[in-house]
């Protein structure tokens, strides 16, 4: 008896637990367990109930726990939608906050990551050497 062609993400030939057996179910069910709310949806303030275990980095051949995080149904469908090259809009929050975690909003800015990273960020100096020099329309010495 032969098995039927797999399809869908079975058929990712990198997969070294099927989705169907009773090892992927008992890891999902431990990894639920370990972290029962989304990841995405509590790094934006939200708490979601998880639903699906993800595969990081999206290798499903990895089932490191490093490698896999709780997620709700709909962050993990735009995560796989994203891996696969799809633009993805997320929208914003009743505060106007773009609810993407990677927006450019969120990231760091790169003097705080020299700061992070022990690199002194010299500042511009006016003419005078101690302060910035000021536009000339907020300089009131002046004369535009």
């Amino acid at each position: 008896m032969t098995k039927a062609n797999q399809s869908g993400r079975d058929a990712d030939p990198r997969r070294t637990i099927p989705l169907n057996s009773a090892r992927w179910r008992k890891l999902r069910a431990y990894i639920l367990n370990e972290s029962p709310m989304c990841e995405h949806c509590m790094a934006r303030g939200i708490l979601t109930p998880a639903t699906d275990v993800d595969h990081i980095s999206g290798d499903p051949s990895d089932n490191s726990m490093a490698n896999l995080q709780s997620l709700c149904h709909s962050c993990h469908s735009i995560k796989t939608a994203r891996d696969h090259g799809k633009n993805v809009a997320m929208g914003c929050d009743l505060n106007g906050m773009p609810l993407d975690p990677s927006h450019p909003w969120y990231r760091r800015s790169d003097a705080v990551l020299a700061a992070q990273q022990g690199i002194v960020c010299q500042k511009s100096r006016g003419a005078d050497g101690d302060r910035p020099a000021a536009p000339p329309f907020l300089n009131p010495k002046s004369e535009v």
